[in-house]
């Protein structure tokens, strides 16, 4: 009969809350007949999936990489923050 083998794994707990909190937060907004993306921390353009782009939403994401011309990449995870009193 052979013994079962366990693997004790490290607990990684809520590691992906946490580094999304640690990222930046941007906003949506309306820019003539435009949703647009931009940091609420900093000036710029943020490059971002049309798809989540709906008007006064903001998202937390991982990282902005700077590209030319002042605008920004999101990079990373991209989570929905959710605004109170809203």
């Amino acid at each position: 009969m052979t013994a079962a083998l366990q693997l004790e794994l490290p607990f990684l707990g809520d590691e992906p809350q946490r580094a999304a909190a640690a990222g930046v937060v941007v906003e949506v907004v309306l820019d003539g007949d435009r949703a647009r993306v931009r940091p609420v921390d900093r000036a710029g353009w943020v490059r971002f999936p049309k798809r989540l782009r709906d008007v006064g939403a903001r998202y937390r994401v991982e990282r902005l990489t700077p590209l030319r011309g002042g605008a920004w990449a999101a990079t990373g995870r991209i989570r929905r923050v959710r605004v109170k009193n809203r």
